[in-house]
């Protein structure tokens, strides 16, 4: 299932197991519901309040030790369903991942590749 676009980067839909862990509340095992440049929503063993700062990390596949995309952010939002951690910055073999795990599950991927060339970075800072 594709988003309205409405944000500055594209989600898509993706089921996939996700780590956040938050130095003052611990580690929350959940799913990610879908996953764009910009952040991830976690559907969670529990729910992380909004502004909380955490590490995330995105398991794909089945290998051990499973690939990774590490990531730092902020719960951004947060509601009975999930909730929402925006990226501040994701490294570098895990930015290769997220691209292709965006474009990979995207209904449009010719306007997700064409998203991704306009942008130069993850956000403006300013």
């Amino acid at each position: 299932m594709e988003f309205p676009k409405k944000r500055e980067f594209r989600r898509s839909a993706t089921l996939m197991p996700v780590e956040i862990h938050s130095e003052s509340l611990g580690t929350v095992h959940g799913m990610a519901h879908d996953v764009s440049l910009a952040g991830v929503f976690v559907h969670g063993d529990k729910q992380l309040p909004v502004g909380t700062a955490c590490r995330v990390s995105i398991l794909l596949g089945d290998e051990k030790p499973a690939i990774r995309i590490q990531a730092t952010g902020e719960v951004r939002r947060s509601d009975e369903t999930g909730f929402g951690v925006g990226f501040d910055t994701v490294d570098a073999e895990g930015f290769d991942h997220l691209r292709n795990l965006v474009l990979a599950n995207s209904e449009e991927p010719t306007d997700v590749i064409a998203e991704f060339e306009s942008h130069t970075g993850l956000r403006d800072k300013n």
